[in-house]
């Protein structure tokens, strides 16, 4: 029941600035019970604060992005939208009997339907980095 994972984007830098403004990633809290006291929430902070390095992890340790970072809240059913380059860490959590539930996608304005078309996930070497095959 703890995230292994670093503050990271799920965005390569290049892609996320031929698609800032014309996509933004959501996440749910798909979990029908949480309890506040359980934590597993969502830290996130600006892209330009840290930058990431080759995988597209934060360039500060986890402790550090946690401590700075803004905090929202795992609640159920709660939706966040944020930018494709918003660096993001999920909060630690435990004593919960719930498994932790987060549906994550990226929304595109319905004006740029070729990014949509053109966006491929996993780049095979285990990172679930999103890229755009073709600006």
């Amino acid at each position: 029941d703890k995230p292994t994972m670093l503050p990271h984007t799920d965005t390569d830098p290049e892609t996320a600035k031929l698609i800032k403004d014309k996509a933004k990633r959501i996440l749910i809290y798909a979990t029908s019970v949480w309890k506040e006291e359980w934590n597993g929430g969502t830290y996130f902070a600006p892209f330009e604060k840290y930058g990431v390095n080759r995988h597209n992890a934060a360039r500060c340790p986890k402790k550090r992005f946690a401590e700075e970072a803004t905090l929202v809240k795992n609640v159920p059913g709660r939706a966040v939208v944020f930018d494709v380059d918003e660096l993001h860490l999920p909060q630690e959590f435990s004593g919960n009997t719930k498994q932790r539930l987060v549906y994550s996608a990226i929304l595109v304005h319905p004006d740029y339907p070729e990014i949509a078309e053109n966006l491929r996930g996993s780049d095979n070497q285990g990172r679930r980095v999103v890229k755009l095959e073709s600006p």
